[in-house]
């Protein structure tokens, strides 16, 4: 959407500060949550700081049934002794998160630059000092009459950054035109076809001039090739910062769809630039994106995107399973082994104690030869 500076100017009071044109919208918002296929696992999110609050709808559906012992509930939400009830476009147990995209209906305010010739009228340059008398009063006929003229369209909101120049009188001005929010080339469409009615009709009245030879009528003359239109641009992007919840703006893009006009974040699947977290799930702080590990009381995670986990009673169980086998290994090193070697050295007394005893007893064998 272009943004133009310069006088903004309404009927009554004619204001000589510079303004810019600033998006405008009004409707509703239908917010939406994307999630990847469910599964019964348990997210334990982490909080970082407080945010503004903001002043949309309350949700009565607690965050979540996470006993809380405090009140810690961010982005306006409201403890309740137990949990935390987060607004419109919050989420998370303490209400830190916001929702990964939403939708966007009712009007927005779009602008298109006109110019044209008022040919019976002498030029002055009071008529180009927006802190003049002449300026405010020329300003005001002028926005009178072309009220009058685009009374049936009933797009057309007023007027923005009116210039008087020489040349005649050349006229430049903004128009400010209301629209329903839709798909791009929807909104597009329309804004293009309301400019042209708009042309036509501001042409039309004036292709008989019978009326415009005398400055003192009342009207004033257009010449009909003098009569111009630019559409402003259509900013989008301007939408979503527009709707997005405070500190939040810079997270959110729009998405190109043929039914909606869309809001979406990195944490959308399919998205742009899609934040893959693997075994976690996208959540959107007011830092920015980060993965939530899933079920972090039965798996280990490493990496910042949770791309790889280990099951904790797994290795809890390898590990009692290691301990076992060397706490078996222990007890045959320090206890069995010795025993054994006990066993050996006694049995190997015993037989030296016999032998002596059995040669105490019968004494030395002497053999003594005969004579033949």
């Amino acid at each position: 959407m272009s943004n133009a500076s310069g006088p903004s100017v309404s009927e009554g009071t004619i204001h000589s500060t510079t303004i810019r044109t600033h998006l405008t919208v009004s409707g509703n918002i239908t917010h939406t949550t994307e999630a990847r296929t469910p599964r019964h696992e348990t997210v334990h999110p982490t909080t970082r700081r407080t945010v503004p609050t903001t002043n949309a709808t309350t949700s009565h559906v607690p965050a979540t049934t996470e006993a809380l012992t405090t009140a810690v509930c961010l982005n306006g939400g409201d403890f309740n002794g137990t949990s935390c009830v987060c607004r419109a476009q919050f989420e998370g147990p303490r209400c830190q998160y916001s929702e990964s995209s939403f939708n966007i209906t009712g009007e927005v305010t779009l602008t298109a630059s006109f110019q044209l010739k008022i040919y019976n009228l002498n030029y002055s340059k009071d008529f180009s000092n927006t802190s003049s008398e002449a300026y405010n009063a020329l300003s005001i006929k002028f926005m009178a009459e072309i009220r009058a003229i685009l009374k049936n369209v009933t797009e057309f909101k007023g007027f923005s950054n009116i210039v008087f120049t020489s040349g005649s009188v050349d006229v430049s001005y903004l128009a400010l035109i209301a629209l329903p929010i839709g798909p791009r080339q929807v909104l597009s469409h329309n804004l293009s076809t309301t400019v042209s009615d708009m042309v036509s009709k501001l042409q039309a009245t004036y292709q008989s001039t019978n009326k415009c030879g005398e400055e003192d009528h009342g009207l004033y003359c257009f010449s009909n090739s003098s009569i111009r239109a630019t559409p402003g641009k259509i900013d989008y992007a301007d939408f979503c910062h527009a709707h997005a919840p405070p500190g939040f703006s810079e997270f959110y893009f729009p998405d190109n769809t043929d039914s909606v006009f869309r809001c979406v974040s990195v944490c959308v699947p399919g998205a742009p630039g899609e934040l893959n977290c693997h075994y976690g799930d996208c959540k959107l702080l007011n830092t920015g994106p980060e993965c939530v590990c899933r079920d972090t009381r039965h798996f280990w995670y490493f990496g910042k995107d949770c791309q790889t986990r280990i099951s904790r009673p797994g290795v809890i169980g390898g590990v009692s399973a290691l301990l076992a086998v060397l706490l078996i290994l222990l007890v045959i090193i320090l206890v069995v082994i010795p025993l054994r070697r006990c066993g050996k050295v006694e049995i190997s007394s015993r037989n030296l104690i016999d032998t002596d005893y059995t040669d105490s007893i019968t004494g030395p064998q002497w053999y003594i030869p005969r004579d033949e």
